[in-house]
């Protein structure tokens, strides 16, 4: 599906786009709210400044995503794929985020109160990334 016909079908207030092929897709500044992308691929899409709250990404692929000022609060990312991917400014506060994020960039991103159990990070830039009130009680960083 081209990213014209998903927006067509959104605003015409369809919401379920599980499984969906959008890998390149440019869907930056884009109002995607309350979207359920299960199972997506989205791999090397642009989503800069993208509305995505309360989106569900679980089990979706975004290895080398754009998402740089994404509003991710409230969402679901569990079993993500997100290596490499750029999610600088990101807002994920209030998010379930339960994933690996592999040579991610999180830098300036706000998860504040969200709930991290099972989030690994490995090489992940996380220069003045807020973790207030996150809870992260079973994941791990490494190097």
């Amino acid at each position: 599906m081209e990213a014209s016909e998903l927006l067509k079908r959104y605003a015409a207030g369809e919401r379920d786009f599980s499984g969906i092929d959008l890998s390149k897709a440019d869907l930056s500044w884009k109002n995607l709210q309350g979207i359920k992308l299960h199972s997506a691929n989205l791999s090397e899409t642009n989503l800069i400044s993208t509305d995505l709250r309360a989106t569900d990404l679980s089990k979706a692929n975004l290895n080398c995503a754009n998402m740089r000022g994404a509003d991710l609060s409230g969402s679901y990312l569990r079993d993500t794929s997100m290596v490499e991917a750029d999610l600088r400014g990101a807002y994920l506060s209030q998010s379930k985020v339960a994933t690996w994020l592999v040579g991610a960039n999180l830098s300036r991103a706000n998860l504040s109160g969200a709930d991290l159990q099972g989030l690994y990070l490995h090489k992940t830039q996380l220069t003045d990334a807020c973790f207030c009130g996150a809870r992260m009680p079973n994941g791990g960083f490494h190097d």
